[in-house]
């Protein structure tokens, strides 16, 4: 017997009928927002009037450079207190950080968004390259006959470094503890369950992630396995689920959170009621999450427990339930790509799930990519197991990059070995435990950039990206050590969904150039290798070829 599955969404967001009825939904109510999904701003507020402006409001920036933001609104009176979230429309031209340092990234325009509740301060950036006139992006650069995408070049030092910018560094350790992984080790009839031993246990704990997702289950089995691995360091985020179809009780959830009480570090509402609640399914799923809420904030042992918010399924589903903001200390949402590049549809459900988080700190406790292109059942096309490579390690820099706390892949193994059925087919590894090229390269990256330990205040590094820029993203990160670990992709599609095919992406070359010299850089491709593909001394100036899956650039300072 097993507890309902953890199930993916199933939006079909292309079916013509559906888009009419979610834009329609989606342009009443109390919202008064006449947006469609496609054409809403990340950055609109819940409910909220006219936006007030941030401190600069319209600001020029050369990339590379950073500013620091303020004005940033109080939330409204009888709301939860909680700090300013910010955001930016397009992490792609800047991004910003939870303080509200603006750093320039690419050409272009964005919108720099601070929410608090209903409130929201806004303000323009605009971002150029340097030069007199720019503002816009130049014409993508001609990339015959360049080199390898693992060619890392030393470049004569420059003549003058004054223009060199300071980047503010992020905590590489914070970006390895935002990933997260969905398990089903209550499916005991499956690999979860039969494979424990020999594959689950240990492919999950070699792979390196600290935190897991699965139901709130104490049959002894598997509550002896929550605890075994939290002895390993990989803590649970439980899904609770109603108990005898009571949707105004929650307290039996405390009984069984102390059973695995040193694995549990989140409790979850309900996994997409959208799809698994037919009648009245927004009042039992409204109902229900406040009762998580209130039974968690009220128990002595657990009140300090944070309840994550309720997940939902279709875009039409968040103003259908509305704003729960207040019985949930974290967000959740469940943005699936489409088989796409990670970065497809974020921005539509960032903005349409803030009507129910509000501005709530964000977890994605589902997204990923099925390795079952052939199969005929999924609303989302699936990839080869090489894109699904490429676009792992991606999704979990752009999801940091949005300012999204922790996001957790769908999911560890295939559930069966059955390449006609897309549910089966989500995982890091197949059936059998052996490992799959997302696995190794997650695994890589995380080995990379761990670094546990006390909290600390990254640092900045003075450094330009020069060439063309488009479709480049990059994040900055620092180690305890004070090293800098500059992660470089292009943001650009890895697998042709019509021919059922990789795509070759030819990779883009720029020029790193740092403010003082680097006493050494190392330069990585966690898809290939933990081994470095290039090393140098003392440099300035690196020519470098990005792919569309991560380089990750190790620069110890002077």
């Amino acid at each position: 017997m097993r507890i309902r599955r953890i199930s993916r969404i199933r939006p079909m967001l292309f079916a013509p009928t559906l888009i009419s009825l979610l834009v329609a939904a989606l342009g009443c109510g109390d919202r008064g927002d006449p947006f469609s999904v496609a054409e809403r701003p990340a950055s609109l507020s819940v409910k909220g009037g006219a936006p007030s402006a941030l401190t600069p409001d319209d600001t020029v920036l050369t990339v590379g450079q950073s500013v620091q933001m303020s004005g940033a609104p109080v939330a409204d009176s009888g709301r939860k207190s909680r700090p300013a979230v910010w955001s930016s429309s397009d992490n792609g031209v800047a991004t910003v950080s939870t303080s509200g340092q603006v750093t320039a990234v690419a050409v272009g325009t964005t919108t720099i968004t601070a929410a608090s509740g209903r409130t929201r301060s806004m303000g323009t950036v605009t971002v150029t390259d340097g030069s007199v006139g720019s503002g816009t992006a130049p014409p993508p650069a001609t990339l015959s006959g360049q080199p390898s995408d693992t060619a890392v070049v030393p470049a004569a030092v420059p003549a003058s470094l004054n223009a060199v910018p300071a980047v503010s560094a992020r905590s590489a350790d914070a970006f390895v503890n935002s990933i997260g992984v969905n398990t089903h080790l209550n499916y005991l009839d499956l690999v979860y369950g039969t494979g424990y031993a020999s594959i689950i246990r240990p492919k999950l704990v070699s792979l390196g992630v600290r935190h897991i997702r699965d139901g709130l289950n104490v049959w002894p089995e598997v509550a002896t396995r929550y605890r075994e691995l939290a002895t390993h360091g990989v803590k649970l985020t439980a899904v609770t689920e109603p108990k005898d179809g009571n949707y105004d009780d929650a307290s039996h959830i405390l009984p069984q959170a102390d059973v695995i009480s040193s694995a549990l570090e989140a409790f979850e509402g309900p996994n997409e009621p959208d799809l698994f609640w037919a009648v009245d399914w927004t009042g039992k799923a409204r109902r229900f999450q406040q009762a998580v809420y209130t039974a968690v904030k009220g128990s002595p042992a657990w009140g300090r427990t944070p309840v994550v918010q309720m997940a939902l399924s279709g875009f039409g589903a968040p103003p259908a339930v509305g704003d729960m903001s207040g019985y949930a200390d974290q967000g959740n949402l469940h943005p699936y790509p489409g088989g796409k590049q990670p970065t497809n549809l974020l921005q539509s459900y960032l903005g349409t799930w803030a009507v129910i988080n509000g501005a709530d700190p964000l977890h994605v406790t589902e997204t990923g990519y099925h390795t079952a292109p052939a199969s005929a059942d999924s609303w989302q096309t699936g990839v080869s197991e090489s894109a699904q490579a490429k676009y792992v390690p991606r999704l979990f820099l752009e999801y940091f990059l949005s300012g999204i706390q922790r996001t957790f892949l769908y999911e560890l193994i295939d559930e069966r070995a059955n390449l006609t059925r897309s549910e089966d087919n989500y995982g890091l590894l197949r059936n059998d435990g052996s490992e799959k090229p997302a696995y190794i390269a997650l695994k890589n990256t995380i080995a990379l950039l761990a670094d546990p330990g006390p909290t600390f205040t990254p640092g900045q590094l003075g450094y330009d990206l020069s060439g063309d820029l488009s479709n480049v993203h990059s994040l900055l990160l620092q180690k305890r050590d004070g090293t800098f670990y500059l992660v470089l992709w292009l943001d650009v599609p890895s697998y042709d969904h019509s021919q059922r095919r990789d795509l070759p992406v030819s990779g883009r070359p720029l020029t790193l150039t740092l403010a003082t010299p680097a006493r050494e850089t190392r330069t990585y491709f966690p898809l290939e290798s933990m081994s470095p593909s290039a090393q140098t001394g003392a440099v300035t100036q690196l020519r470098v070829t990005v792919p569309d899956h991560p380089m990750i650039i190790k620069l110890v300072p002077q």
